[in-house]
């Protein structure tokens, strides 16, 4: 028969100790989900995105892409009071 210790060896406790105060890994991970989880919540971009966001914003691609956008809500604004002007007249 054999008898369980309730007292633990003092290598176990001392592993146990080591593992908990040097697991550098597993406190990376938590930090990275925790810094990704509140990036997307407040939807914060990385740096590298940023600035290539900000490239493509400055680039004459971008600029073209831009005044395109603006003329087609030009546009759509002119004809949606055309539109309304054409109802307005058959009160």
């Amino acid at each position: 028969m054999e008898f369980n210790k309730r007292v633990k060896d003092v290598s176990q406790v001392f592993d146990s100790q080591w593992n908990v105060n040097h697991d550098y890994q597993e406190r990376k991970n938590f930090q990275d989900a925790r810094k990704e989880h509140f990036n997307r919540m407040f939807q914060i971009q990385e740096k590298e995105e940023h600035k290539k966001e900000i490239l493509r914003a400055n680039s004459v691609d971008g600029k073209v892409q831009t005044l395109t956008e603006k003329m087609q809500a030009a546009n759509a604004n002119e004809r949606f009071a055309r539109r309304n002007e054409f109802k307005n007249n058959f009160r």
